[in-house]
């Protein structure tokens, strides 16, 4: 969806969009500052939303890793949020496999063994942020319809927090609503358990 549209409909949710029929000039009451508080506020929902509700899952391939304490060190995305569980898989001897032989470094480095194997880690990452500076409507911001739409309104409850409450609270509560309605979606997989502990010099 383009900013454009993104922007429109949040004015329409607390009817600053038009008057009588007329499209509100930025100069009109404080219509300028609504204009410069929507991206920081699209924003903050969309990190709400994909952190909280529905993750977004991303695949990165390791490559170029660099020898660590016996095992290799490889440089996370900057995108990177959390690791999806049993997310870190390995090609070895042409076998695919999940595999618990990984240390997680804070956000910025995963290790992996230094056997050869070719790893891959899929990951739950940060959405996209519209820029601050220099943003115009014909801007294409790249997410899901029902996430842009309930962000316009946690945007629109937080314009006119501090001056109507009871406009707030029908907002927001629609904004919650619309969370409680969106789902990442049912999925399974069948696999073997593996022993969490195996190769990594435990002992029963």
């Amino acid at each position: 969806m383009k900013y454009g549209e993104i922007k429109r409909e949040v004015l329409e949710h607390i009817n600053q969009y038009t008057m009588a029929g007329s499209k509100i000039a930025p100069y009109y009451n404080n219509q300028e500052d609504y204009l410069n508080r929507i991206p920081n506020l699209i924003n903050e929902a969309l990190v709400n939303i994909r952190t909280l509700v529905k993750p977004i899952p991303v695949v990165f391939a390791l490559t170029e890793g660099i020898p660590y304490g016996g095992m290799m060190r490889y440089q996370l995305p900057e995108d990177f949020w959390s690791l999806r569980s049993g997310g870190v898989t390995v090609i070895r001897d042409g076998q695919f496999r999940r595999t618990n032989q990984y240390r997680l470094q804070g956000r910025q480095y995963v290790l992996v063994p230094q056997d050869g194997g070719s790893y891959t880690v899929e990951y739950y990452r940060y959405p996209e942020q519209l820029p601050t500076e220099g943003l115009t409507d014909d801007y294409e911001l790249m997410e899901d319809l029902e996430v842009l739409q309930a962000a316009t309104y946690y945007a629109a409850a937080n314009l006119v927090m501090l001056e109507d409450e009871f406009a707030y609270a029908s907002l927001y509560n629609d904004y919650e609503s619309r969370l409680g309605r969106i789902s990442p979606g049912v999925t399974a997989e069948v696999g073997t358990v593996e022993d969490v502990y195996g190769g990594w010099g435990y002992e029963a």
